[in-house]
């Protein structure tokens, strides 16, 4: 792991927890999205975006231990082939 990716990582994480904590702000920038309240009826904006919080502080996490290059290596790989995980 190197500095970059824990800072990357840490960003994230400030991101996420950010993005999940200040949903409303989100909503106010970026409106509401028709499809998350049309299937998930109503505050499927709000949930849409704490969900993307919540992914961003995963891969933030997976950041900053170091595991992010070999999760994201081995899904491309599982699915590309083995000759780009490498």
């Amino acid at each position: 792991m190197t500095t970059r990716e824990f800072i990357i990582g840490a960003g994230m994480i400030a991101v996420g927890l950010h993005m999940v904590m200040k949903t409303d702000d989100y909503i106010a920038f970026i409106g509401l999205n028709n499809w998350a309240e049309a299937k998930w009826g109503g505050g499927g904006t709000r949930l849409l975006y704490k969900l993307i919080g919540t992914l961003i502080c995963f891969f933030g996490i997976l950041g900053v231990t170091g595991q992010l290059t070999s999760a994201v290596g081995g899904a491309v790989g599982s699915v590309f082939g083995s000759h780009v995980a490498q």
